[in-house]
């Protein structure tokens, strides 16, 4: 659940400004101040931004006006993500702005509370394993074949047509596909889902007016019941291994936990329909705004990994996520006190000059090692697997010999504003030949 508590979004609306860090350091008070960042800045590909920050070379990590701490450089985020101390932003402090304006009874608090990246410990880390066991890297091939016949089946409609939006038309409609054809969803609740995935993502924005929070709660409510009532009605009628060896687990564990094990898949899948979506077009703009790199993929399928590697590495679908002090925490000679928010800010982790020379070339063969894209520690995305999986398949799809993908238009404007990356539009036509 990749969310921003509502204190937070109010250090994104002026110029970015920081003062310089003392030599010593040993609370948050003595860190620089990112006072404030400019909309223009927080989006597109965070070049000027995180050239300013990385040119003070004394400055590890930083503070916000809210007290929160921010951080930025690689081996920070690593180190931190490596510290059991630091567990998930509880759902409370990350749905403020939605009690707010809709109420105690929130539909989103009540998702995101049901989220396994909202628990901390002692239910986090057996919850999470319920999701993570079956996603193993030895166990996604099973899947592979559903990612196949979702991709077919969009290349399919879309092949022909002057335009698509590559994030609408063919994402989205991937990602809910891929994960209706494992739930064992009708093609109307596929529908349904295409309609309620990218309203729901509007909650990720900074900055949303109470009518836009109160469509999100409304799409919010909408797709919850859709998604666990469809995974139970597949628990109920015969279900597929997978999802036996996740309700045993479930039921099996033995510390605080949602109502039921259908209600906690669906509100942790909503990052599989929209974060899955946001990073496969994210892989696909960085190679085809780069035609030399997308022959040599056509040219060489055995490059797909590298291409989904460095897409992502660029332009990953989380900019940061909020880590919560469950304890003090003592990192870099600085205090965080208990109850402290963290703000971990992958995207500059994997533009981190220290680890990767030229941080904003595209590079197909860059070393792997050192990336952030999908966090770290015991918070290490439990879904990375399934999503490359599904990534590289569709990858492999679109530049094999009989597929044309065109831009048609301007694919270069950015969602502000938000913590996630997300191109606001990617026009494009596919032919088959």
């Amino acid at each position: 659940m990749r969310g921003l508590s509502s204190d937070f979004r109010t250090l994104f609306e002026g110029q970015a400004m920081h003062e310089k860090r003392p030599a010593l350091s040993t609370s948050i008070d003595d860190l620089p101040v990112l006072t404030e960042m400019a909309g223009d800045r927080w989006g597109g590909d965070f070049g000027p931004l995180l050239a300013d920050l990385f040119a003070a070379e004394d400055t590890s990590l930083m503070r916000a006006l809210d007290g929160s701490v921010l951080a930025f450089r690689n081996a920070d985020l690593r180190a931190l993500s490596a510290n059991r101390d630091l567990g998930n932003l509880p759902a409370p402090l990350l749905t403020e702005a939605f009690e707010a304006s809709v109420g105690a009874e929130s539909a989103f608090k009540r998702l995101a509370a049901n989220h396994v990246f909202t628990m901390n410990p002692p239910s986090h880390g057996p919850m999470r394993q319920v999701f993570a066991r079956q996603f193993m890297p030895n166990k996604v091939d099973r899947f592979r074949p559903a990612a196949i016949k979702a991709t077919r089946r969009i290349l399919a409609a879309a092949s022909g047509r002057p335009e698509i939006d590559f994030l609408t038309d063919f994402s989205f409609r991937l990602t809910t596909g891929f994960w209706g054809e494992l739930l064992g969803f009708s093609q109307a609740e596929v529908s349904e889902l295409n309609s309620l995935v990218p309203h729901v993502s509007q909650a990720f924005s900074f900055i949303r007016t109470d009518e836009q929070t109160r469509l999100v709660e409304r799409r919010a409510a909408d797709y919850l019941a859709l998604v666990s009532t469809g995974i139970q009605r597949s628990l109920d009628v015969g279900p597929p291994d997978y999802l036996v060896e996740m309700a045993a687990e479930f039921e099996n564990a033995e510390v605080e936990k949602p109502d039921n094990i259908a209600l906690m898949l669906a509100a942790t899948l909503l990052d599989g329909f929209h974060t899955m979506a946001f990073g496969l077009t994210n892989v696909v703009h960085a190679l085809l705004t780069r035609p030399e790199q997308w022959r040599a993929v056509q040219n060489d399928p055995a490059l797909v990994p590298n291409a989904f590697h460095e897409g992502l590495r660029l332009a990953p679908p989380a900019v940061f996520t909020q880590r919560y002090a469950l304890a003090d925490v003592e990192h870099a000679g600085v205090s965080i006190p208990k109850g402290t928010p963290v703000t971990m800010f992958w995207l500059a982790g994997n533009r981190d000059p220290d680890v990767f020379p030229d941080p904003d070339a595209y590079d197909l063969a860059r070393p792997v090692a050192g990336r952030t894209t999908f966090g770290g520690g015991i918070h290490l995305c439990p879904g990375r697997s399934v999503a490359k999986m599904v990534i590289e398949t569709a990858l492999a799809e679109l530049t094999s010999p009989h597929i044309e993908v065109t831009v048609t238009g301007a694919a270069d404007q950015w969602v502000p504003m938000s913590s996630m990356h997300e191109l606001e539009r990617m026009p494009v036509s596919i032919e088959a030949r």
